[in-house]
This record gives C-alpha cells, sequence and structure tokens, in this order.
C-alpha cells in the first residue's frame, strides 16, 4: 500500500516547533557587518527567518547578536546560529 499524502507532507517539513509570520525589524550584530536592521518573515519558539538581500555575508555557523527592535519596550538582546541562507534571507537558531 502506498503512503498517503499526507504522510509525504509531513515528512517534507520536519520543524520541530511551529513558525509564525510575524513581520518585525530586528538588529543584527556581528563583527563582520557591525549593526543591520532587517525585517523578520517568521519566527518560532526555536528562531527566527529574516529577510536580507545579501544573505551570503554571514555564513552558515556564525553567531550573532540580535534584538526585536520595539518603540513601546526595551526588548532582550539574544543570541542566534545561523543555521540556512538561501535567496531571500536567513534563517537562525536562537542559542541558550
Amino acid at each position: 500500500m502506498l503512503p498517503s499524502l499526507e504522510y509525504f507532507s509531513m515528512n517534507e517539513n520536519k520543524r520541530r516547533h511551529v513558525r509564525i509570520e510575524l513581520p518585525a525589524k530586528v538588529k543584527i550584530i556581528h563583527p563582520d557587518i557591525g549593526e543591520v536592521v532587517l525585517n523578520t518573515r517568521d519566527v518560532s519558539d526555536s528562531g527566527v527567518y529574516v529577510i536580507c538581500d545579501n544573505p551570503e555575508l554571514l555564513p552558515v555557523g556564525s553567531v550573532v547578536t540580535m534584538q526585536v527592535i520595539s518603540d513601546d519596550m526595551d526588548m532582550p538582546v539574544v543570541g542566534a546560529k545561523i543555521v540556512r541562507n538561501d535567496s531571500e534571507g536567513i534563517g537562525m537558531e536562537f542559542e541558550d
């Protein structure tokens, strides 16, 4: 018996956490690029995807500091590791 379509769609997306579309501005800090402000595409409990014209500036494995920009409150500064680069941006995993 062949697997159902549900089986294939579940296995194609093996994410540990649900991603939520969340447009926000974030400040990314890294010694090689300084500080840049980018827009998020989505976020999950474990990471964030940011839209970037030059994703190759931060190679996979790079560790950055990031902070959501908010006019209303001070947001925490967190560490993140680059886990994916593609033509649209950068996938980052939050560090503990």
